[in-house]
């Protein structure tokens, strides 16, 4: 970490560090909900507070964006709540999360998939800049359209939402595949561009934007 922060200083960009994101969950190695890792309770705040604390001394976190992520929290109810891992304002410039529009969810809209998540993230975290950082909806169900015509009016009316990455990959596992590509089907490029286009999310206005 400490060469990578050095790396960071010298090369003098400003970058986003997503550091080990969906920690709520059970799927990644410093996940603390999943005994198979055996990671003790608090070890993640631990180690996000150690690599911020490298990157403050080596002067790499004036072109760092530290943006604590955790997994939309709707469809894990049976896991610790995003607080136990929050590291403190200090030590996070922006928070988001990791939310999709998964097979089997119900309403097709942007606040059936986000209200919860969002709702926690203000709670934890008031006044944080909230960051989308990986989100995509499904073809699986038949409901990927109707998705996508609610997701900009959902930006917009939620201000504190600054901006979003989608996933734009077709992932294929046991068999199955779920394309979440914004040009999943022919009818889904023209939807997003008017969304995006109507809405001007995240451009100054009177630049053109190209999409």
């Amino acid at each position: 970490m400490l060469l990578y922060a050095d790396a960071i200083k010298a090369n003098g960009l400003p970058l986003i560090i997503r550091f080990d994101q969906e920690m709520n969950g059970n799927w990644y190695r410093w996940a603390e909900p999943d005994p198979d890792y055996s990671n003790a309770k608090g070890s993640y705040i631990a180690a996000w507070r150690h690599v911020h604390d490298i990157f403050q001394a080596e002067g790499a976190n004036d072109l760092v964006v530290w943006d604590w992520s955790p997994n939309r929290v709707d469809n894990i109810k049976r896991l610790p709540t995003i607080d136990n891992y929050y590291p403190g304002d200090a030590y996070v410039d922006w928070v988001g999360m990791t939310g999709y529009y998964r097979p089997g969810d119900g309403t097709a809209t942007f606040d059936a998939t986000y209200h919860a998540t969002l709702a926690q993230l203000r709670q934890t975290a008031p006044g944080k800049p909230i960051f989308l950082s990986e989100v995509g909806a499904t073809e699986i169900g038949g409901q990927k359209l109707n998705w996508v015509n609610t997701f900009f009016p959902g930006l917009v009316a939620n201000p504190d939402v600054i901006g979003f990455v989608w996933f734009n990959y077709a992932v294929t596992a046991s068999g199955v595949t779920n394309d979440w590509r914004i040009q999943s089907t022919p009818v889904i490029p023209p939807v997003f561009r008017t969304g995006l286009y109507a809405t001007e999310f995240g451009r100054d206005r009177g630049k053109k934007p190209i999409l």
